[in-house]
C-alpha cells in the first residue's frame, strides 16, 4: 500500500493584473489580488498486487481454482488547482486490475521411450520424440481506467457572468489473456490476445452558479 498528499503554495512577490506594483499594495485597490496564490494539492493511493501467497509447507496440490491464482491492484489519484486566472482545475483518475495466473505440470508424452527396438543410439532422434498436448501456463489480466477533468476559468471582470465549468470524463476497459504451451521438451509457443474497448468519453459544460444566480 502507498499513500501519498502534497500540498504547494506559491505567492508572488508583484500583482498579477498591476506586474509593477508589489502584491501587498495591490490588495487595497484590486479585489482580485487575493487570489493571487497559486495553490496545488495532490493526493494518491494504490494498493498494488494484493494476493494471498501459497503456504511453502502445504503439501496440498495447487488448483487452478485456489485464490492464491488471483491479484488485485487499486490506484487512485487526485490533483487541484487554483490560481489567479482558473478558479478550480481537478484532474483525478482511478485504475482497477485483476489478474490470474495458474502454472499447469507438465507431462509430455514419450511415444517410443521404452521401446526396446529403438535402444540404438542410431534411433535416438526417434526415441526422443515427445508431445504435450497440456498448456504450461494461462494467464488472464484486465483492468477498468477512469479519468475525470474538470477546469473553471476565473471571471476577473466585476458584475460579469461567472465562466462555464468544463468536465470529461473518460473510461476505458482492456483485458489480455496469454497461453503458454511446451509442444515439446525443446520447443515452446506463447499465444497471446490483446482486447481494449473503445474509450468513452462525455464533455459537458456546467454553469450552475449562474443558474443559481438568476432563480
Amino acid at each position: 500500500m502507498s499513500y501519498n498528499i502534497g500540498e504547494k503554495y506559491i505567492d508572488p512577490k508583484y500583482d498579477p493584473q498591476y506586474q509593477d506594483v508589489k502584491l501587498a499594495d495591490a490588495l487595497s485597490v484590486n479585489d482580485n489580488s487575493k487570489f493571487s496564490r497559486d495553490y496545488t494539492k495532490r493526493t494518491s493511493i494504490s494498493f498494488t498486487n494484493v494476493r494471498k501467497n501459497r503456504n511453502p509447507n502445504s503439501t496440498k496440490k495447487p488448483k487452478f481454482y485456489d485464490v492464491e491464482n488471483l491479484a488485485v491492484s487499486y490506484a487512485h489519484n487526485k490533483e487541484f488547482q487554483r490560481n489567479y486566472n482558473i478558479k478550480k482545475r481537478i484532474n483525478e483518475s482511478v485504475r482497477a486490475a485483476a489478474s490470474y495466473n495458474f502454472n499447469f505440470i507438465s507431462k509430455p508424452i514419450e511415444f517410443f521411450k521404452s521401446d526396446s527396438i529403438l535402444k540404438s543410439k542410431y534411433w535416438k532422434l526417434i526415441k526422443d520424440i515427445n508431445f504435450n498436448p497440456i498448456p504450461k501456463s494461462f494467464a488472464i489480466n484486465s483492468s477498468i481506467k477512469r479519468n475525470y477533468n474538470e477546469q473553471q476559468s476565473r471571471n476577473l471582470v466585476k458584475d460579469l457572468t461567472p465562466q462555464p465549468a468544463l468536465k470529461q470524463r473518460r473510461f476505458l476497459f482492456d483485458w489480455d489473456y496469454v497461453i503458454g504451451f511446451d509442444l515439446t521438451k525443446s520447443l515452446q509457443l506463447n499465444f497471446t490476445l490483446d482486447k481494449a474497448s473503445p474509450t468513452l468519453s462525455i464533455l459537458s459544460l456546467s454553469n450552475k452558479e449562474y443558474k443559481d444566480q438568476n432563480d
